[in-house]
C-alpha cells in the first residue's frame, strides 16, 4: 500500500519513521513516558508541593502529578527587600 502512495507521501512516513530515533522526545512525549513509568514503579518522592492549582497545569503535567504525592497548592512567602519585596 505504502508503494502506491505518491511520492511526497511516502517521503514524510520516511522522515517520520526516522524521527523516531535521531529526534529527541518532546516534552509531551517525555511526560507521557514519566506517566506510563510511575503507573508500574513507586516514586522516591515524598512529596511535591505545588504553589499553582493542578489545574492549572497542562493535561499532561496534570496526569503525572496526579501519580505523585501532591501538597498545596501552598501560599508562597514574600522574599526580599523593601520594594523587592511588594512584587
Amino acid at each position: 500500500m505504502a508503494d502506491e502512495a505518491p511520492k511526497r507521501l511516502r517521503d514524510l512516513i520516511e522522515v517520520e519513521s526516522l524521527t523516531n530515533t535521531a529526534v529527541s522526545p518532546n516534552i509531551g512525549q517525555r511526560l507521557n513516558a514519566v506517566h506510563q513509568a510511575l503507573q508500574h514503579r513507586k516514586p522516591d518522592v515524598e512529596q511535591v508541593q505545588l504553589v499553582d492549582s493542578a489545574e492549572t497545569f497542562p493535561a499532561r503535567w496534570q496526569m503525572v502529578l496526579a501519580a505523585l504525592p501532591i501538597v498545596g497548592p501552598v501560599a508562597l512567602q514574600p522574599a526580599g527587600q523593601g520594594f523587592l519585596k511588594t512584587l
